[in-house]
């Protein structure tokens, strides 16, 4: 008898779960937007990288190739202020230790953006509606 309770229990929690499931959705937030655009350092776009945006907890990342970037609406941004880090590399030709496997080498690679843009980064962007998808950053290297 109690073996059936529990089972009856146990349905009526997961019925009701799949309920609040459904009515809230699945996905993004109602609201997200797909973000894209463009990064260029001193005039020329930057060709490999990857954008952060975040603001307290709520953080989107996309790909920079060929000085273009772009966030699906999935992974998207509510509206509102966001905190910019951009990061990209180059190879220097070089190999150099690899901290995991010390008995190997990898390509030794440099940061090409200046740490005002990523590791210190100050910029900020308003992400509206009507900007999400014309977003531009023209970085300096001095």
């Amino acid at each position: 008898m109690r073996t059936s309770r529990r089972i009856s229990l146990l349905r009526r929690v997961s019925v009701l779960a799949l309920a609040i499931g459904c009515l809230t959705g699945c996905g993004g937030e109602q609201g997200d937007l797909a973000v894209a655009g463009k990064v260029t350092l001193d005039g020329a776009p930057v060709p490999q990288g990857t954008i952060v945006l975040s603001s307290g907890g709520a953080a989107a990342t996309g790909a920079i190739e060929n000085g273009r970037f772009q966030i699906a609406a999935e992974k998207g941004l509510a509206p509102g202020t966001y905190h910019v880090r951009i990061v990209a590399y180059e190879l220097t030709g070089k190999q150099v230790p690899d901290n995991e496997f010390p008995d190997r080498t990898i390509p030794e690679r440099r940061q090409i953006i200046p740490e005002r843009y990523n590791d210190q980064s100050e910029l900020q962007v308003n992400v509206a509606a009507d900007t999400a998808s014309s977003l531009e950053f023209a970085l300096e290297s001095k």
